[in-house]
């Protein structure tokens, strides 16, 4: 009997700690949950891999260029019909990744130049657009608060990635191209934050 109560014993510890560990993981997840649930709207960035962890020190540049053309379908509300548009966009982005609290953060920031051409009906009259601007930059602070330690690329090399868990702040300041006579603008005249 006495050789069978510290193995007794020990098996109550693992499973004492073993609970404790995921009572701590659970009441992480709902902390992060109830926090998300608060605020009023609610959104998601499609970016994938937007949290996954990468090494301090990381710069990445990104050049992109896109072409979109043809119908628009407007808001019903709006007094517009038939719109034909032809939109071209040189896009250009720029990251660093660095330790935030010794956890992997990251910091990017975009913008893209758009010309776009086309015509409409509005109020029985066709009307017609040509012209270029600047949208409104888009900068970004991303923290991965747990799972994703901020390691050097060397340590990266060696290390394994379970699960993250991470939040972002995203902010669209109102300086690209905007006229308020102007139907079609590149910017937006309008402050954008937004919590992921």
């Amino acid at each position: 009997m006495s050789f069978i109560a510290p193995e007794h014993i020990y098996q109550n510890l693992s499973i004492t700690r073993s609970f404790s560990f995921l009572r701590t993981r659970g009441v992480l997840l709902l902390t992060v949950c109830l926090a998300q649930c608060v605020t009023g709207a609610q959104a998601q960035d499609l970016e994938p891999r937007s949290y996954t962890n990468i090494p301090i020190g990381m710069n990445f540049m990104l050049l992109g260029y896109a072409h979109s053309q043809g119908e628009v379908s407007p808001s019903p509300g709006a007094p517009v019909e038939n719109v034909q548009l032809n939109i071209d966009a040189a896009v250009s982005g720029y990251a660093h990744s660095f330790s935030l609290g010794g956890r992997s953060s990251k910091i990017d920031i975009g913008v893209s130049r758009v010309c776009f051409d086309g015509s409409a009906i509005l109020a029985g009259e066709t009307i017609t657009a040509d012209r270029c601007g600047y949208t409104d930059p888009s900068i970004r602070l991303t923290w991965n608060f747990f799972g994703a330690p901020a390691l050097s690329p060397k340590e990266f090399a060696s290390w394994d990635q379970g699960v993250v868990i991470g939040t972002s702040l995203q902010v669209t300041v109102p300086i690209g191209r905007y006229d308020e006579k102007r139907l079609l603008n590149a910017g937006t005249n309008r402050w954008v934050f937004v919590r992921e």
